[in-house]
């Protein structure tokens, strides 16, 4: 199941201040088309994420497991996904969101 965060106001808050989320949950954050270096955070977020970053095909190219509340990545990416860690949803080569075009 997929949750897209397209607008900005909902890109910024991301899962901060959310308590949990279903574990089949994979949120999308789509960047547009060209590569934007992004500044991806856990502050405020109460439990632990799996973080995959995305290349302009939608493909994860990198994944962070297990990233721990309070967190600071900075990465160069077209967009990038979180799921809550540990329920192996994610992993590297995966296409995500079959043929969407942001």
């Amino acid at each position: 199941m997929y949750k897209y965060m397209n607008s900005t106001s909902e890109q910024l808050k991301g899962l901060m201040f959310v308590n949990g989320i279903p574990q089949d949950l994979i949120v999308v954050f789509p960047f547009s088309k060209s590569k934007t270096t992004a500044i991806l955070h856990t502050f405020f977020v109460r439990f632990n994420l799996d973080i995959g970053v995305l290349n302009e095909k939608s493909i994860i190219t990198k994944l962070y497991k297990d990233v721990k509340p309070f967190r600071i990545i900075l990465q160069s990416c077209n967009g990038f996904v979180e799921t809550k860690a540990n329920t192996n949803l994610l992993h590297e080569n995966m296409k995500i969101g079959g043929d969407t075009k942001w």
